[in-house]
């Protein structure tokens, strides 16, 4: 995995990223996850395992998933789930061993050209194990039809307020019996990048910014702590660095007290050199509201930007 997939895991679920150090500081392996789900389907997720080959047959796999489970006992899920390459006779062995069973076969679960180890889209087991909420270890019936990694989707179109096109496919659940509806609501993760992206590019569009010229010609306070060359550019292409916060920032503070929020972020120093690629996963949406009220000629929050300039019907 690339350097930004770690980060985003340790932002958002840094209780789930554990790791097993030898007597002399070396890496001996490591598990991170997540939780996620709803009402009966709420469960600890296995993003990763790994364990160095010198350090194998020590028991450190078992001790590492003992520790993700923990954790989803704490956090009350039903049951824990991992994703494994149907091929992986050694990783299926190694999750029998240790309590999990094949819930069900997801299709082309991994992609081809995702590894150049692997050539063709290959099938996963997708495998569970149930905790204490679940004593009746309904979490791990095994599906009796393989599935799709992706079961539903929804479409539509709307034009000058009306509904020109409305399209559905699929299922939404998991089990392939509930069909996708028009009024499915599906999870809708990181969206507003791409719309707050859209409001700076309008305003650089008009000629109010430039992508190349330093985020701290618009936002002075912003020059500080190692930030003072970080272009805009860099900025939204998540390559400043600042893919954290030192401050944990409540969201009444981000929702009422915009000065509280703009001096903490002011004052972040970037955790990665400029120019490393790594998701700014909670902290993009905060910096380009802070440019926008800086760069607009009215002064306007990033809501109120969109709205009146992009969302609100000409």
């Amino acid at each position: 995995y690339g350097l930004s997939f770690y980060l985003t895991y340790l932002v958002h679920w840094p209780e789930y990223f554990k790791i097993a150090e030898s007597s002399d500081g070396r890496v001996m392996g490591y598990v991170m996850g997540k939780s996620e789900g709803y009402n009966e389907k709420w469960h600890g997720h296995v993003t990763a395992l790994s364990v160095a080959p010198e350090f194998r047959r020590l028991g450190l796999a078992g001790k590492l998933m003992a520790g993700l489970e923990d954790v989803s006992e704490k956090k009350r899920a039903y049951f824990v789930d991992l994703f494994v390459r149907v091929s992986n006779d050694v990783a299926v062995a190694l999750y029998k061993k240790l309590g999990y069973t094949v819930y069900r076969r997801v299709l082309e679960y991994y992609s081809g050209n995702s590894s150049p180890m692997f050539e063709q889209d290959e099938d996963a087991f997708d495998m569970r194990k149930s905790l204490s909420r679940d004593p009746e270890r309904k979490s791990m019936i095994p599906l009796e039809k393989p599935s799709r990694s992706e079961s539903g989707a929804g479409f539509a179109v709307y034009f000058k307020g009306e509904a020109v096109l409305e399209m559905t496919a699929g299922y939404r659940d998991l089990d392939y019996l509930v069909p996708w509806s028009h009024t499915t609501l599906a999870y809708g993760m990181s969206i507003c990048k791409a719309v707050a992206a859209l409001c700076l590019a309008q305003l650089v569009d008009r000629g109010f910014a430039n992508y190349s010229e330093p985020v701290a010609k618009y936002w002075p306070e912003f020059g500080q702590a190692g930030k003072e060359s970080i272009t805009l550019r860099q900025l939204l292409s998540h390559q400043a660095g600042l893919v954290g916060l030192d401050r944990r920032l409540t969201f009444s503070e981000i929702a009422e007290n915009a000065p509280v929020v703009a001096e903490i972020l002011a004052k972040q120093k970037p955790a990665l050199p400029l120019g490393t690629v790594a998701y700014h996963g909670l902290t993009f949406g905060l910096y380009a509201d802070q440019l926008i009220r800086r760069i607009d000629p009215k002064g306007r929050s990033i809501d109120q930007y969109f709205h009146e300039e992009i969302a609100k019907p000409a």
